[in-house]
């Protein structure tokens, strides 16, 4: 008897944080390098991170989500994916994503992740826009989303602290899932 699995994009899947991906989430989390693009101000504790896993909500008037990504057949995570924001009247949602542990970054993960992040949003959650900021200096991440159909909407100067001291852009973006009706 063969068990369905629900087709993904290019083998990728999201799913929900388990308490078995404290130890991931950990080392995401208190990873200094992950702190310059986002809004941590420094480490998590095991405690704190075992809250917000048991806390997620799954219910549709929520307004942030975070998901895992990994592929279909091995549930080691990928990376993370975070829709906040989420305006369920207009069907909008900022979207945070982050391939990780940083060895896998530049193999292609970052487009299957974000194939499946689309269509999930479109199918699952009913979104038309995906919205995000990027730093000026994640050229990675630019050219990832900017090939994928994301438009440059705009810049916050001078938006980040960055560790030396000094103030760097905040690049943002926007995707129209849907075409306009």
């Amino acid at each position: 008897m063969s068990q369905h699995v629900e087709r993904t994009v290019a083998g990728v899947r999201l799913r929900a944080p388990e308490v078995e991906d404290l130890p991931f989430l950990y080392q995401l989390e208190n990873d200094p390098r992950v702190w310059d693009v986002c809004t941590v101000l420094g480490p998590l504790s095991k405690t704190a991170l075992q809250g917000m896993v048991q806390e997620t909500p799954m219910i549709p008037t929520a307004t942030d989500f975070r998901y895992l990504a990994c592929t279909v057949d091995d549930p080691a995570p990928l990376g993370v994916i975070d829709f906040f924001g989420i305006s369920w009247l207009h069907r909008y949602a900022s979207l945070g994503m982050i391939v990780y542990p940083p060895e896998i970054q530049g193999c292609g993960w970052g487009r299957k992740i974000l194939s499946e992040l689309e269509r999930f949003a479109v199918r699952r959650m009913q979104l038309r826009h995906l919205y995000l900021e990027i730093q000026e200096e994640n050229l990675a991440s630019q050219k990832l989303f900017l090939s994928a159909g994301y438009r440059h909407l705009g810049t916050k100067q001078a938006w980040l602290r960055n560790p030396e001291g000094g103030y760097s852009d905040l690049l943002c973006f926007q995707k129209c899932l849907e075409p306009k009706a």
